[in-house]
């Protein structure tokens, strides 16, 4: 990352840290600590709720589903292969999570329970095992505010993201990706995507690792991007577009604004501040 980078992301933590401060100046001096928030289905009232224990909901095997429809305000989501259709569900306090069949959709939800700031503290959680080879037609798994971890999937169109969190997918197979974070890393290892793969963050870094077909794009607003593929150079028609940062292809540093035709496939990446590193396989 670059000096204007650094200088940027410096500020941006100054004001985090500044905001932490005067919430804990606040709490100090007994002002108000608690939101009325409408978020998604998940409500806090000004009065309080009784946190007690943590609501876990484990084990619970399912029938067989090809659909999977994730949408939840606070929680982590996993999706793994673990022997048959099944789910876990975490909660504490107001913040539950909710799943219902429907037809050939498994689909899982916040609650509509009232919740207090504290009960962030604690684990929420949804976790979704396949069977061993068994592929999804369709898989749309977002958090408002928590990590997404996909891991062995295969979908035919996959689409996941997480506004404040981590994304991160390890084998994961699919005719076509969408992957969205607005605030933290994305990460994928073993990705293959064969007509088109989409990637946007707007504040974290993106490593990528597979196999690209058809048509990848790119695109940042502040954070790095390094990319690599099995597939040659010459395979991928190429269009990039760096406002404020290195662009570096096989090794060899290129122009930050630069196209070139290809084969079969195409990438674009678009960053606004952040370094960018592509490499093709042989």
């Amino acid at each position: 990352m670059n000096m204007p980078a650094k200088v940027c992301l410096g500020a941006g933590a100054f004001l985090v840290m500044s905001g932490g401060l005067l919430a804990i100046t606040g709490f100090a001096m007994g002002a108000q600590t608690h939101l009325d928030l409408d978020w998604g289905r998940a409500h806090k009232s000004e009065t309080p709720v009784d946190t007690g224990a943590p609501h876990v909901e484990e084990g619970t095997a399912l029938p067989a589903f090809s659909r999977l429809d994730v949408d939840v305000s606070i929680g982590d989501v996993t999706v793994e292969y673990g022997g048959e259709y099944g789910i876990s569900l975490t909660g504490w306090g107001g913040i539950q999570l909710e799943y219902e069949l429907d037809g050939d959709t498994l689909k899982v939800r916040s609650g509509a329970g009232d919740w207090e700031l504290s009960d962030w503290e604690h684990e929420v959680a949804a976790v979704i095992t396949l069977p061993e080879g068994v592929a999804l037609e369709s898989a749309d798994i977002r958090t408002a505010l928590g990590d997404v971890t996909l891991t062995g999937v295969t979908a035919g169109t996959l689409a996941a993201g997480s506004e404040m969190g981590s994304l991160a997918l390890y084998g994961v197979e699919a005719a076509d990706a969408a992957l969205a974070v607005s605030m933290g890393d994305l990460t994928a290892e073993g990705l293959t995507t064969r007509s088109s793969c989409t990637v946007e963050n707007a504040m974290g870094d993106v490593y990528l690792d597979g196999n690209f077909r058809g048509n990848t794009e790119c695109t940042l607003s502040m954070g790095d991007l390094e990319l690599y593929t099995g597939e040659p150079i010459d395979d991928y028609g190429l269009d990039m577009h760096l406002s404020m940062g290195e662009l570096t292809l096989n090794g060899s540093e290129q122009r930050p604004v630069m196209t070139s035709p290809g084969g079969p496939h195409s990438l674009k990446v678009t960053s606004d501040m952040g370094d960018v590193r592509v490499e093709f396989g042989g």
